[in-house]
């Protein structure tokens, strides 16, 4: 199976069609890297847990000052501090991007609730045992914003 263009793929269209129809901002392709299963993040994760034919989870994560602009926004108003109006946003955005799963059409997947994380900094422990992709995109208007893939088919 080629893992990045049969399931990283359609999770980052999704990401990059969020950006561009909720938050009005282009997110341009940066790098793409398998990255550690031990991932240092700064700001808010948020994240969605899969069950079914893949388990895992995606997640994405920015600076505090890039959710900043993603939740002004995406909520149409200026937000100066990450509160429970915050979260949820960033929730949503999650569920939206989770929604990719759709788009693999040869898994059967079953989605948690999102979950966000909130701090700086936080060392997110994601199982060994399954890869991560690191998908990294910027935009002039917010910043960058990291996309995190880690799924394996379940045994």
């Amino acid at each position: 199976m080629d893992f990045v263009n049969e399931i990283v793929m359609p999770f980052v269209r999704v990401t990059t069609d969020c950006f561009n129809s909720m938050i009005g901002t282009e997110l341009k392709f940066k790098n793409v890297e398998k990255s550690n299963n031990r991932y240092k993040a700064r700001g808010v994760y948020a994240m969605i847990s899969f069950t079914g034919d893949m388990s895992g989870t995606i997640a994405i994560s920015f600076q505090k000052e890039t959710a900043l602009k993603i939740f002004s926004r995406f909520l149409e108003e200026e937000v100066t501090e990450i509160d429970d109006e915050a979260c949820d946003a960033a929730g949503e955005i999650i569920n939206i991007i989770a929604g990719g799963k759709s788009y693999i059409s040869k898994y059967n997947m079953s989605m948690s609730l999102p979950s966000v994380l909130i701090g700086s900094p936080m060392l997110i422990a994601l199982p060994r045992d399954v890869p991560v992709i690191k998908v990294t995109f910027s935009s002039a208007h917010i910043g960058e914003v990291s996309l995190l893939v880690s799924l394996r088919e379940s045994r």
